[in-house]
């Protein structure tokens, strides 16, 4: 009810308020023109907003259920880049998908994955300056005697929490998102996924955010049973944001 009583009326709104301003017979000054698309930006700002607290909400509450279904993985992967083509043009910034031995499927929530894939993206897109790049990179792990290991052979440096929490043995599903972005100090890399957690302030944030997109695809990978986590070697040093799944 609550998600009903609150996104119709901002749809509403949002709807309008897009066909006044497609309407080419409209004849308005430039500066109503500029009041309206505020109205429009800021109108989808909070949807998103409230979008972000009811499924926040749902999985905290434990409603939030997953649908298992054989995930195919390349189409979703390769689609989760098509959608950020655009912005990445305007910006100069370089998208790529690298891929090393994954299976050609996984037993996941497809809508979920693609929620987990779409909020790390747009983030590594929107905090890479202009000219960067942006990396995603999908790899098969394997766990044998306390190492994880690729297919090449390669270890793989993975947080003790997480590595205490994957058991003895066994294969996972391992995303990376490396951006050349504008990275994260030590003690912002556990506090942003945290719910409304920013790394700045409200005073000088030059980016608009929710605060709680990290929260919530931490919760969606949860309930995939896997882990999430962060790195990065200090401020305007870039991050890579990891996905682990167990296959």
């Amino acid at each position: 009810n609550m998600s009903h009583e609150l996104r119709t009326p901002l749809n509403h709104i949002i709807g309008f308020t897009e066909l006044v301003l497609d309407d080419e017979g409209q004849t308005m000054t430039e500066v109503q023109r500029e009041y309206l698309n505020d109205v429009l930006q800021s109108g989808k700002h909070l949807l998103s907003l409230i979008n972000d607290i009811l499924d926040l909400s749902k999985v905290e509450a434990g409603k939030q259920e997953i649908d298992v279904t054989d995930v195919e993985l390349k189409p979703v992967l390769e689609g989760s880049l098509v959608m950020f083509k655009e912005k990445s043009l305007k910006h100069n910034i370089s998208l790529s998908l690298e891929m090393d031995g994954v299976p050609s499927s996984i037993a996941a929530d497809e809508r979920k994955l693609k929620q987990i894939l779409y909020n790390l993206l747009s983030n590594a897109v929107k905090f890479t300056p202009d000219g960067g790049t942006v990396k995603l990179q999908a790899c098969l792990l394997k766990r044998q005697n306390g190492n994880f290991t690729l297919e090449s052979g390669r270890s793989i440096f993975i947080p003790i929490h997480v590595r205490e929490s994957m058991g003895d043995s066994g294969n996972f599903f391992l995303l990376m998102i490396k951006d050349s972005g504008i990275g994260l100090s030590r003690e912002n890399i556990e506090m942003i996924f945290q719910p409304f957690e920013q790394v700045e302030s409200a005073a000088n944030r030059r980016f608009q955010g929710t605060g709680l997109g990290l929260s919530l695809t931490k919760k969606l990978v949860e309930l995939h049973t896997g882990a999430i986590w962060a790195e990065s070697r200090g401020e305007n040093k870039g991050s890579i944001f990891n996905v682990m799944l167990p296959l």
